[in-house]
């Protein structure tokens, strides 16, 4: 519901902006960059929220997070694209040519900031996590060892 009103008053914001500054459009061939930036995050931010990790499904060069947390981490990155979106509109209206490109940042900001989020409010969580499974795996180890001298 928030991001609803979110989009409500965002689009509001555009047509006003639209209709008084009318004299500053600049649309150009460059103004397909944000466009498809725009289509882009909004694609991606569907793929995030939608896809879901497998408990027990792990390559070596995966993360340290398990299933659950990755899962939580493509929500954070998706509903960031889903608020960064917005922002592409103004680079297809009315900036200079040139600065149209810097709508690329907007894209890598949507991107990072989900993950950035993710980790500052549940970084902890799994590093204490990280730490239980390497405390419990050590002290299988001892037990083992210990039962092999018995």
């Amino acid at each position: 519901m928030k991001l609803c009103i979110y989009y409500g008053i965002s689009l509001g914001a555009q047509v006003v902006a639209t209709v008084l500054l009318h004299d500053y459009l600049n649309i150009t061939y460059l103004s397909l960059v944000p466009m498809l930036l725009g289509a882009l995050m909004g694609f991606q931010a569907y793929l995030f929220l939608k896809d879901k990790q497998e408990e027990g499904f792990h390559t070596n060069y995966g993360s340290d997070m398990n299933a659950r947390e990755k899962n939580q981490n493509s929500h954070y990155v998706g509903r960031a694209l889903l608020i960064c979106l917005p922002w592409e509109f103004p680079f297809v209206l009315f900036l200079p040519s040139g600065w149209k490109l810097l709508s690329v940042a907007v894209y890598a900001l949507g991107l990072i900031v989900g993950g950035v989020v993710f980790r500052a409010r549940h970084g902890g969580d799994v590093e204490d996590r990280l730490s239980a499974e390497e405390e419990e795996l050590r002290a299988q180890k001892e037990r083992e060892s210990l039962g092999r001298w018995k």
